[in-house]
């Protein structure tokens, strides 16, 4: 059974769908400015934000697929 959203995950889980994006989709290089918007966007302060969105990759709601150099296949 999938854990409950918290209210403040909830809210910046429905903004991530409606940007149609994923944290680890975001260069690291533009994450910080990335989380301000978000904040903003979701009109909570820039810790909810970053705290909502932990819980969310902690909760497993985004996919993460990492190529692995054994995952090519080599002919």
């Amino acid at each position: 059974m999938d854990e409950p959203l918290t209210p403040d995950e909830d809210v910046v889980f429905l903004e991530f769908l409606r940007l149609d994006v994923e944290p680890n989709g975001i260069p690291v290089e533009l994450f910080a400015g990335f989380l301000e918007e978000l904040a903003a966007s979701c009109t909570m302060s820039l810790q909810r934000a970053r705290v909502a969105t932990q819980g969310l990759i902690d909760k497993g709601k985004f996919d993460v697929v990492e190529e692995q150099k054994g995952d090519r296949i080599q002919n």
